[in-house]
């Protein structure tokens, strides 16, 4: 027979059954048959604690039935010290019985040869009532020294553990019993071959005595991940977003993208070693390479960027190496976009967000001519920053480089690029741009209301820039951008553009030249070829080159279809970069004749002002200032 974990309620509840018996047999009170339910009950109880509060009742029951006199009182009085101190409790206990029973000899041998009932009650009712206080000692956990665990529903003979307050104990029998006072403890799912067995619980509190049954179930290896007492968590830091890292695990390798869970059923000692991550030109290192850890723990990988190549890759570059970097004060969470001569990231800095463009450094003439011209508006970074202040331009919040810099980063100075890039910071707007929008277009009134509303305040931010001397030089859908959200039905939208057309904003002044000055700034698919001809021969830039941009963009909004001169326009700078000026401007020269016999196909039931404006602006024949008259 197994061994009872609580020694002293069991040898009370032997004790207490031979009492009730002996006094059975002398008095024949049936009742006392009754009240050997709490000894009983109370032998089970010195195997498992948890029936220690029905065994506590059932003793009080049992004293109440063998002694329902005002005996009952005396007995418990007799034997509460039991609870504070076991051994004294029994010893005092002891004494009292030994007088009881020579008391009740005595009147035996005395005529008139009868005891008193109440020495019966109190030799029956004070060790059912120290019965009690033993079983309430046991409802508080003592007098107990082991916790068992049984399993089922796991292959015998099948090794698993329990971890009782950071004592890892392994087993493969059915029935584990640990010598502890009790505390947390854990268990973790158990392989067999290629079969996992999932505790249906696997974590708890216990105290000395309990007796806890674990059931197990089978499971996928995908469900590991719901015990996370069982994994071991890698947290990368330092890492730009969506970066894969990995780690090897015990000899096994795991890849992840920011937190990797790795299941550590087997063992709860763990050895780990991260990788270093290459992104672009740069490597990031981890700061801590390689330890250990114990199941259950989140282990921080920091990574820090180590530059491996000074030699700039650009069609390898990937801008998210500025994700989680602070550029500029600004740190950066997320790559909005791309464009042909620049990235755009969004960044964030005192609770508010922000759009950077980066210039990208690259080797092509043109390139490097729009470099150079970078560089002028960094000299005049103060101009165009006062130039932004206006309700329909993206505001610019700085523009940070130098000469000097640039120069490093177009030798291939990878380091200087990724911690000093030419940058431009702007207010970062919520809605979108005009690009996005097109998706919504359809060949109704309230698209050509938004539309109207669209050039008519773009017509004014640029009516702005051209009265105080500069030229945009980069007017397009994706330039221009909503302030908040508009909506999503045409109803919507054009209500929100109707009752707040300010939140319509010009962006990209990063693109900006001072009138007649030379400059190299086109988008092929809205700029003009007079535009493109004098970049290449270096004439200076006129506000005319922004009306034409400003056409196409209507017409592209209107109707979906590209400017019917960007593919030469395409062209016309590949054969540039290549340094064949004559073959340039002989595309060129096409461009501007495919533009003079163009009769851009406007849908008919467009309004008439808006079709005039768009087709004199694709014409050359109106300024800004008409445009906003012509479109009250």
């Amino acid at each position: 027979m197994r061994k009872p974990q609580n020694d002293k309620l069991f040898s009370l509840s032997i004790f207490s059954t031979i009492v009730i018996l002996v006094a059975f047999f002398v008095t024949r009170n049936y009742l006392l048959l009754a009240s050997l339910i709490g000894p009983l009950s109370s032998i089970k109880t010195s195997y498992n604690r948890k029936y220690s509060l029905y065994s506590m009742i059932l003793s009080l029951l049992s004293a109440a039935v063998s002694s329902p006199t005002y005996s009952l009182p005396l007995s418990f009085l007799i034997s509460v010290y039991l609870y504070f101190d076991f051994y004294i409790g029994l010893i005092f206990f002891l004494l009292i019985e030994a007088i009881m029973f020579v008391i009740t000899l005595f009147y035996s041998v005395i005529p008139p040869y009868s005891a008193p009932p109440v020495l019966y009650d109190l030799l029956t009712a004070t060790p059912l009532a120290l019965l009690t206080i033993a079983n309430y000692r046991a409802y508080k956990g003592k007098d107990y020294n082991v916790v068992t665990f049984k399993t089922v529903g796991i292959p015998r003979g099948t090794p698993w553990f329990i971890e009782l307050d950071n004592n890892v104990i392994n087993s493969v029998d059915d029935e584990l019993r640990v010598v502890s006072e009790g505390g947390t403890w854990i268990t973790c799912p158990v392989k067999v071959g290629n079969e996992y067995y999932l505790p249906k619980h696997n974590k708890g509190v216990c105290r000395s005595g309990d007796e806890i049954t674990i059931f197990f179930e089978r499971g996928d290896e995908k469900d590991l991940n719901k015990f996370e007492e069982c994994l071991v968590t890698f947290v990368a830091t330092g890492l730009p977003k969506g970066v894969t890292f990995s780690v090897e695990v015990n000899g096994k390798k795991y890849n992840g993208k920011e937190i990797i869970k790795v299941p550590a059923i087997d063992n709860s000692f763990i050895i780990w070693r991260a990788f270093d991550v290459k992104v672009s030109d740069i490597v990031f290192q981890p700061k801590v390479s390689m330890g250990t850890t114990i199941r259950g723990k989140v282990v921080g990988i920091e990574f820090e960027p180590k530059i491996i190549s000074k030699q700039l890759d650009l069609k390898n570059w990937d801008p998210k190496v500025w994700v989680d970097r602070d550029v500029y004060g600004y740190k950066v969470t997320d790559v909005i976009g791309e464009g042909g001569y620049s990235y755009v990231l969004k960044a964030e800095k005192d609770g508010k967000y922000y759009a950077i463009k980066i210039l990208k450094p690259a080797r092509s003439l043109s390139q490097t001519v729009a470099i150079r011209e970078f560089v002028d508006i960094f000299k005049e970074s103060n101009n165009l920053i006062k130039l932004s202040d206006n309700p329909h331009l993206v505001r610019i919040n700085g523009i940070f480089a130098d000469v000097n810099q640039i120069g490093s980063i177009l030798k291939g100075d990878t380091e200087i690029y990724l911690k000093y890039p030419p940058a431009i910071i702007m207010d970062f707007m919520r809605g979108g741009t005009a690009k996005e929008l097109i998706h919504f277009r359809e060949e109704k009134e309230e698209w050509y209301e938004i539309v109207k509303i669209i050039i008519k305040h773009v017509a004014l931010a640029l009516k702005h820039i051209h009265n105080n001397g500069y030229v945009h030089l980069d007017v397009k859908p994706q330039n221009i951008f909503f302030e908040e959200p508009l909506g999503d039905n045409l109803t919507d939208i054009r209500n929100k553009l109707i009752q707040n057309p300010k939140i319509i904003k010009l962006g990209d002044l990063g693109s900006a030249s001072k009138i007649g000055e030379k400059f190299f700034q086109i988008s092929p698919a809205y700029g003009s070829p007079m535009q493109l001809e004098h970049a290449i021969l270096g004439l200076g830039a006129e506000p005319s080159f922004d009306i034409f941009s400003l056409g196409i963009t209507g017409y592209y909004l209107l109707t979906g279809n590209a400017s019917p001169v960007a593919d030469y326009l395409d062209r016309a700078i590949d054969f540039y970069n290549n340094n064949n000026i004559a073959t340039a401007l002989k595309i060129v020269n096409e461009a501007k004749t495919v533009i003079s016999n163009w009769n851009p196909p406007i849908p008919q039931n467009v309004p008439m002002n808006l079709r005039n404006v768009i087709i004199n602006c694709i014409k050359g024949t109106i300024k800004d200032e008409e445009i906003t008259r012509l479109l009250q």
